[in-house]
């Protein structure tokens, strides 16, 4: 295997030894030599088949030396071990007598296991077992008459089993805690993440409900404001027009008064909707619709939407809301000519309010448009209906005709009442 293939088993890069792999490499060298001046000594595997004493000692320091070496890149590039301590260890235990082998062994096949990229785990294994055989059949062909067969294959296995097989297996127990521990880390990091997401949507959708909250308490009463001063500009009779702009005051007070509700509501414990919306009803009415709307504007009401036996009284209220901002986006977007239609029917009551397009100016304002058309919809919703707005024509014309259609049940089964 080409020497940067050997490098790049882990990380893609030659060896970076860091400070703490020195010491480790000098400890490893330290302990080579004071074994081998110590004189403890350890039978070569295969000596029984050349029949002949180890190589010599210095030869054996010298290779045990180099696999000290070696470990250098037990952190880094745990894969170059098994090319480089694996086999003088291996080579120390067949043909020398030097005890150190069986360390350097036990750290050659450790470190890829534990420390190294999932290739060099499973190279580590194979090579492991491979070692496992050698040394097996060494002892094997080894093996005198002075040893009981039984007794020799006990003592091989044992050796085997722990200069080999433990290493393994501790350093795949070793791996397995350090993936537990980055895949629980993972975790960690994405269900932070993910806090961190939901609390931007709540804030998101906090701030969606403050600017709807305020469009629905303030925008009623502005909108009647609207619609009487708009009034008070086009009526000739003095008394009418006083009336017109004390209905305006009123309606600019209560919307005053509801604003001050919502900011206490934000500030702390605030009061219901209904309790805040409720104040808005006397400002609106049909008649005012079918004043602001103009002479020339077709207006059809039913009897029966006034009548609260047929109509309950909050549906009635949020069809007058609907009302209000479809006929305020008639008046201040669209031209003549234009219409309002409510029909009570079985089981619901139904708003229709047309006008004429005009062409998009370069100073309108659509977010304050989708808003109301946004408020509209949330009304409906929260009572079980619908609204329909946008453009209207006949079939392969151009659409010339702007359609606001509300649908109410005459009993709320919406968002609302669950």
């Amino acid at each position: 295997m080409p020497l940067a293939s050997l490098a790049s088993m882990d990380t893609g890069r030659f060896p970076v030894i860091s400070w703490s792999d020195v010491r480790a490499a000098l400890l490893y060298a330290v302990v080579v030599v004071v074994l081998y001046l110590s004189g403890v000594t350890n039978q070569p595997f295969l000596s029984g088949v050349f029949d002949a004493t180890p190589w010599p000692a210095a030869a054996s320091l010298v290779l045990m030396l180099v696999g000290a070496l070696g470990t250098l890149v037990r952190s880094s590039h745990p894969g170059l071990l098994l090319v480089v301590v694996v086999p003088v260890s291996l080579l120390e235990l067949l043909f020398g007598d030097q005890v150190s082998a069986y360390i350097l062994l036990v750290e050659g096949l450790w470190a890829p296991v534990a420390r190294g990229s999932a290739r060099s785990a499973r190279s580590a294994t194979v090579t492991g077992v491979v070692v496992g055989a050698v040394m097996g059949m060494a002892m094997l062909v080894s093996w005198g008459d002075a040893v009981p067969l039984g007794t020799a294959v006990v003592i091989g296995a044992m050796i085997i089993v722990v200069a080999v097989f433990t290493p393994l297996a501790w350093g795949w127990e070793v791996r397995h805690h350090k993936v537990a521990q980055e895949a629980a880390e993972e975790l960690a990091r994405t269900e932070h993440e993910l806090a961190g997401e939901r609390a931007a949507r709540e804030v998101e959708l906090d701030r969606l409900q403050i600017a709807q909250d305020l469009h629905d308490v303030v925008a009623g009463h502005l909108t009647a404001v609207s619609l009487h001063t708009s009034l008070a500009l086009e009526l000739d009779e003095p008394v009418a027009r006083a009336r017109s702009l004390e209905t305006a005051r009123d309606s600019a007070e209560a919307a005053l008064g509801d604003l001050r509700e919502v900011i206490g509501v934000l500030a702390g414990p605030g009061t219901a909707a209904g309790q805040q919306a409720s104040s808005m009803v006397p400002t609106l009415n049909w008649e005012i619709f079918r004043q602001r709307l103009g002479e020339e504007a077709v207006v059809e009401t039913d009897p029966q939407v006034d009548d609260p036996a047929i109509v309950p009284t909050s549906i009635r209220t949020v069809l007058l809301h609907i009302g209000a901002e479809a006929v305020t986006n008639a008046v201040r977007h669209g031209a003549s000519p234009r219409s309002l239609r409510v029909t009570v029917h079985s089981g619901h009551v139904e708003l229709d309010c047309r006008n004429r397009c005009l062409p998009p100016r370069p100073t309108a304002t659509a977010e304050t448009t989708t808003l109301g058309l946004r408020a509209m919809d949330n009304r409906a919703r929260a009572l079980g209906g619908t609204v329909v707005a946008g453009t209207h024509g006949e079939t392969g014309s151009v659409p010339d005709t702007w359609r606001v259609r509300a649908r109410l049940p005459l009993h709320a089964t919406g968002d609302g009442d669950r």
